[in-house]
């Protein structure tokens, strides 16, 4: 509680909500994100063997959804402290779906698309044909987004 203390008087400089202001500047630093990825995939040589740039790009646009989603998930689904502490190791299992994916048999590797942070390594893991490459995009880009519309507009509502 006394480290607690030294963030109050920050917070209440913020306009509106607490983390009203990380939350205006979340979308500007995803944009900036999604606009060096593919620069950075091809300076760190960063591609997986047999996935191409586009797959390999879209999967990690996808990934980088997960971190507004877990930002703005905690901050409305805790009302203090000790929710927040719980609400953040419950989403901790969002972060789980690459090793399910490597520990299940490949025909149930859609299933694990209930978690919005799996659509990444579905493209990466389970997606062998263009086909499902095509469905697995449109589908993970609109739960994410769906997700992230509806979780933002709830924080600004």
């Amino acid at each position: 509680d006394e480290k607690d203390a030294d963030v109050l008087p920050f917070l209440r400089t913020l306009p509106g909500r607490p983390g009203w202001f990380i939350l205006r500047r979340a979308g500007i630093l995803l944009a900036l994100y999604l606009i060096a990825l593919p620069g950075i995939v091809f300076a760190g040589n960063l591609l997986h063997p047999g996935i191409g740039v586009t797959r390999f790009v879209i999967s990690l646009a996808l990934d980088a959804a997960g971190i507004p989603l877990m930002f703005l998930g905690v901050g409305l689904l805790a009302a203090n402290k000790v929710q927040g502490l719980a609400t953040a190791k419950l989403m901790n299992m969002c972060s789980l779906p690459p090793l399910i994916l490597i520990a299940i048999p490949e025909r149930f590797a859609w299933t694990v698309g209930i978690f919005p942070t799996a659509w990444g390594s579905i493209l990466r893991l389970a997606a062998p044909n263009p086909l499902q490459l095509m469905i697995a995009t449109v589908v993970g880009g609109l739960y994410c987004g769906s997700l992230l519309l509806f979780l933002y507009r709830r924080a600004t509502s």
